[in-house]
């Protein structure tokens, strides 16, 4: 739907330039939070797990030693544990790996966790304070010239773009919930519900297609909606 604001059209924007926008300001917060993780969490995870980083260390050595063995039934296994000690064999070669595998994926499970918690802060100040109080809107939308706003009356306010990206974050934890299973190997008992959880955020993106004002599921819920920056 077109829409007029103070003699200007106001125009849907294309679903194509939200896509990209969106992937532009994702790369943006990855690049960010991967320099915090590397030069600020990681250290303090080094620090507060000595043995879990001392064992995450002999473990990328063990696996070097055994892969220089260049042995098909070695790289077979190797691929198999990587996130399941359980899987290993039961002969000499690989008692060392099991000795620090599961002080190896503690380790994993922690910088998993700083690295979640750091994203996702960093995506939501980002948006708010990106879209709320500076160019109100964000890197990425600036690069396609678009702009959220409120449906109903187009001014937005902070709290309503942070709803938003709440509402985003829900519509979206099914890829999120996908990929941790996949990432945890616990996936397989699984597999049914992850196809309805990914089906569901393609589906998203469909209505929106199909939608007057290419209002998302995020959108709707939290009363906004893209617009072309005028």
């Amino acid at each position: 739907m077109v829409l007029l604001e103070q003699n200007k059209i106001i125009k849907p924007a294309n679903l194509f330039f939200r896509f990209f926008a969106r992937i532009v300001d994702i790369i943006i917060l990855f690049s960010v939070n991967t320099i915090l993780i590397t030069f600020v969490f990681l250290p303090i995870i080094n620090n507060q797990y000595k043995n879990n980083y001392n064992s995450y260390l002999n473990y990328q050595n063990e696996i070097e030693r055994l892969l220089l063995k260049n042995d098909t039934e070695i790289f077979r296994n190797i691929n198999n544990i990587i996130l399941d000690c359980k899987n290993l064999p039961n002969n000499n070669e690989y008692q060392k790996l099991k000795v620090y595998c599961d002080d190896y994926l503690e380790y994993q499970k922690h910088l998993q966790i700083y690295s979640s918690i750091s994203y996702f802060l960093l995506f939501l100040l980002y948006f708010v304070i990106a879209q709320s109080f500076f160019w109100k809107t964000t890197i990425g939308k600036k690069m396609f010239n678009l702009r959220v706003v409120s449906s109903i009356n187009l001014e937005i306010t902070w709290v309503e773009i942070l709803t938003r990206e709440i509402f985003w974050i829900l519509t979206s934890i099914f890829t999120i919930i996908g990929n941790f299973y996949l990432y945890t190997r616990v996936y397989y008992n699984l597999n049914l519900l992850i196809f309805f959880l990914y089906t569901f955020v393609f589906m998203e993106l469909v209505f929106a297609f199909f939608d007057e004002n290419k209002q998302t599921t995020h959108d709707k819920l939290a009363k906004t909606k893209v617009i072309f920056n005028n």
